[in-house]
């Protein structure tokens, strides 16, 4: 497995031992999630795919997986002798790879998560929407415990605590990646500043902070 903004490549070489007519291809088949199958011939003596002729070789193919366009969350391409189960999706709802999303409602400005907390040393990622700033608040159940915010910008934050009226009081500076501790008490409540305009984070991208 490679880390992120790594390339991972593997590859296979198809040898025909055979002789035209006899096609003999070799061929990959993708079934999604939803069960459809893509099947796509990738070489044989007399096509389709790449034609080998009789007791040819297909030459190198090379599978390729990388990040681009972010440094955070690693793509990965599973290579094994019988089919995964991931499905939907291989990483954990509320992990870093795949983060809770906001339930639908009706309340402008406002992006409401539910969740229960079985592991309270685990952390929990969740994606509001694109901003520059969030206030968190915790509506009912335990108190938050501490903060991990992603890479966005230059990865620093201002974290403000509630002092009864608004987010005045500066509780520190959190940095990407480093769990921010809010104490044995942990908070109700809190904000996060400092993220850049130029930034803007995108709904699309599941950079979450946890």
């Amino acid at each position: 497995m490679g880390l992120a903004g790594d390339t991972v490549s593997m590859s296979c070489n198809y040898a025909a031992r055979d002789y035209i007519p006899f096609t003999d291809p070799a061929f990959s088949i993708l079934i999604a999630p939803d069960g459809t199958a893509m099947v796509d011939v990738l070489a044989s003596t007399t096509g389709p795919g790449l034609v080998t002729g009789s007791d040819g070789i297909s030459g190198v193919f090379t599978f390729t997986v990388t990040n681009s366009g972010d440094q955070v969350l690693n793509a990965t391409l599973f290579i094994d002798d019988g089919a995964g189960e991931c499905n939907p999706s291989c990483n954990e709802l509320g992990s870093s790879e795949n983060p809770l999303l906001p339930q639908e409602d009706d309340t402008p400005g406002t992006f409401d998560f539910s969740f229960i907390v079985t592991e309270p040393a685990t952390p929990i990622f969740i994606d509001p929407i694109i901003a520059i700033g969030y206030d968190y608040i915790v509506s009912s159940g335990p108190n938050i415990a501490s903060v991990i915010l992603p890479n966005i910008g230059d990865g620093e934050y201002d974290i403000f605590g509630w002092d009864g009226a608004d987010f005045t009081t500066f509780l520190g500076d959190a940095f990407a990646g480093i769990a921010f501790d809010f104490g044995s008490l942990g908070v109700d409540q809190f904000r996060v500043l400092g993220i850049e305009t130029a930034a803007m984070l995108d709904p699309l991208d599941n950079i979450a902070p946890s």
